[in-house]
This record gives structure tokens, C-alpha cells and sequence, in this order.
């Protein structure tokens, strides 16, 4: 189902099946979100979903390293969807990390994995590099605080304009 393109079909089957069928599910709903899906609303609530559900099967099964990768991947496609700061706050990036390394722990193999946890110290990377959008109300803030700044050398200025004080 999942290779023809099925991904409602193999999400349910793999539902209905539970147990292994559960990594089923969240590889066709994640895959469906991140390439399908034109909602970033309802593409964050799929990976919240995904997320969930492979935590729960993290619970059940904690030697399962395919648990601990999609709960990885759909925390990954999530903080991509939301702003830095806000993954920061939710500690997903440290989350992202410990599952990946968890998947690898487990499965020495396991090429997606490794794959998946390179590319989250790229982003890292980047972003340290090259830095993020802030976020406008952060901005709005900083620019209050300088203006307020500059108004009280103005008024400073202004009571002296006439000592020849020079700032």
C-alpha cells in the first residue's frame, strides 16, 4: 500500500494491525505530510500525531529502534514548521538528538538514522553560522528598548544643549 502510494491505506492497515504495523502508520503519515500535505496546520498536527503515537510505542517497546527514529523525524519536521525558539523552548532539538541516537544504539544499521542525525547537526550548524529570522515581536522589543534609549540621551542632550556638552 505505502509503494503504491496508499498512505491513508497503509496508515489505517498499519493501525489495525498495531504492534510493527504502528511504524507502518507513522512512516506512510509522516512521509504523506512532509511531501504530500499543503496544510502546514494540518502537516504540524500529522508529525504531532506521529510523535505520539511513536512514543507510545517507544513505551511498549523500547528495543525498537524504528520507534525511536519516526519519533525523531516527526519532531525534526516539526521544529522545520515552527521557529527556532519555539523548538528550542520544547527542547526538541536535544529530543530529536537522544532518539536518533537511541535508533543508532539499537540498530548499528540503521541507515536512516544516521543519515537523519548527520543532517540535524548540519542544521545545527547552519543555524549557528548563519543565524535565524528573529522573531518580530523579539524585534519590537529590542527597538522599544533603543528607542527608549535614545529618548533619554535626547532629553539629556536637551537640558544641556547650551554647556557645550558633546555625547
Amino acid at each position: 500500500l505505502f509503494h503504491a502510494g496508499e498512505f491513508e491505506a497503509a496508515l489505517q492497515a498499519g493501525l489495525a494491525a498495531g504492534g510493527a504495523g504502528i511504524t507502518v502508520a507513522n512512516k506512510a503519515q509522516a512521509i504523506y505530510a512532509n511531501h504530500l500535505e499543503e496544510s502546514e496546520k494540518t502537516r504540524l498536527a500529522m508529525f504531532d500525531e506521529v510523535a505520539r503515537r511513536a512514543q507510545a510505542q517507544i513505551a511498549a517497546e523500547p528495543g525498537n529502534p524504528n520507534a525511536h527514529f519516526w519519533l525523531a523525524y516527526a519532531l525534526g519536521r516539526t521544529s522545520q514548521g515552527i521557529s527556532i525558539s519555539r523548538a528550542l523552548s520544547l527542547g526538541l532539538v536535544s529530543r530529536i538528538k537522544a532518539a536518533l541516537e537511541t535508533a543508532i544504539r539499537l540498530a548499528p544499521a540503521h541507515a536512516d538514522a544516521h543519515v537523519a542525525l548527520g543532517t540535524c547537526h548540519a542544521e545545527v550548524v547552519d543555524k549557528l553560522l548563519h543565524g535565524t529570522t528573529p522573531l518580530p515581536s523579539l524585534m519590537a522589543m529590542f527597538g522599544a528598548i533603543a528607542l527608549a534609549a535614545n529618548l533619554i540621551c535626547l532629553r539629556l542632550l536637551w537640558s544641556h544643549r547650551h554647556a557645550d556638552v558633546n555625547m
